[in-house]
């Protein structure tokens, strides 16, 4: 088998589209070949689908290490010839792997589409397709991606948000915040990486989360309930986390998303207790039934008709506000 064939087959096996027979060829061809052999061990150490994306100049110099680092093995009537193989080997699955990959599939490689959410001067909530419910505070922008929750939950985010994740364990949820990267499976916290912030801020109320330096997984720590993490908003050097408990004076600072009425999955006479406090109000549910039905929101900023006007957009009835009493039928 020559070399491009070999190269072929072999980035056809890096992207799962190798046949039965295509496999056997493979294996013969390695078996009988010392310097194909050589450049099967160096690709099985590789990871070339890191969660981290890694452009191809660095790609290239990581593969060229490991090459070095296998080249003492090699006889010494072939070291020289096998080595600049072994290099443009390298180059020729970096340069040709695309093409070779779109030949040989029947789709492309999609790239992450990333849906942008931004606020000013208004807070903002948003339930994501995974049932994440997030309350972005002011002067603040998300990112998440398309087909949230399917294979992936990315999510970037500059400013601040409160977070109460779905859980879901066969897709954990990766939140991207100045240097740091927040993984979790279902939990409730809060994030403040504002781009003028000396620290970013990760506060958890409820659940675990992993915090690691962005780009890398060797610095990483698990967050307990009530606990903060502070690490220094820039993305050179080393990255010193601090953690300390979630104390009176944290609470007080996350604050800013008290006014949000948050229910999942809730009965309507239970959150009609809450919306008497939120708005100082009393309601009555006239219908037995209708107390029953549950809903999911949040209110925010609305008033209290805007409320009641969403909800009713899940389940129809009918309500009267006369003064601070709300009739719901």
């Amino acid at each position: 088998m020559n070399r491009d064939a070999f190269l072929a087959l072999l980035v056809k096996k890096m992207t799962g589209c190798l046949s039965e027979q295509e496999t056997v060829h493979l294996g013969t061809a390695v078996s009988e070949n010392y310097e194909y052999q050589q450049i099967g061990k160096v690709l099985e150490k590789m990871h070339f689908m890191n969660e981290v994306e890694i452009d191809k100049e660095n790609r290239l110099a990581v593969i060229w290490k490991q090459i070095e680092s296998n080249t003492t093995v090699l006889p010494e009537k072939k070291n020289v010839r096998s080595f600049l193989f072994l290099k443009v080997a390298a180059i020729l699955l970096l340069a040709g792997g695309l093409a070779l990959f779109f030949r040989y599939r029947n789709h492309p490689i999609k790239k992450d589409k990333m849906i942008v959410l931004n606020t000013t001067n208004e807070k903002r909530y948003t339930t994501l397709p995974d049932g994440t419910q997030v309350t972005l505070n002011y002067h603040s922008s998300l990112e998440y991606n398309n087909d949230f929750g399917h294979e992936k939950r990315k999510i970037i985010l500059q400013g601040e948000a409160f977070f109460d994740v779905t859980k879901n364990p066969a897709v954990p949820l990766q939140v991207f915040a100045g240097p740091l990267m927040i993984e979790v499976k279902g939990t409730a916290f809060n994030v403040n990486a504002y781009r003028n912030n000396a620290d970013v801020e990760v506060a958890l109320l409820r659940g675990i989360v992993e915090v690691s330096r962005r780009g890398g997984h060797t610095d990483k720590v698990l967050l307990k309930p009530d606990q903060r993490l502070l690490a220094p908003n820039t993305t050179s050097g080393i990255v010193q986390f601090s953690i300390d408990a979630v104390d009176q004076k944290v609470i007080q600072q996350i604050h800013w998303k008290e006014d949000s009425l948050v229910f999942k999955k809730e009965k309507l006479q239970d959150i009609a207790l809450r919306l008497e406090k939120k708005y100082n109000v009393t309601i009555e549910i006239v219908t037995a039934a209708l107390k029953e039905k549950r809903f999911s929101g949040m209110f925010v900023n609305e008033s209290l008709s805007e409320g009641l006007d969403a909800l009713k957009l899940a389940y129809p009835f009918s309500y009267k506000i006369e003064d601070k009493k709300v009739t719901i039928r």
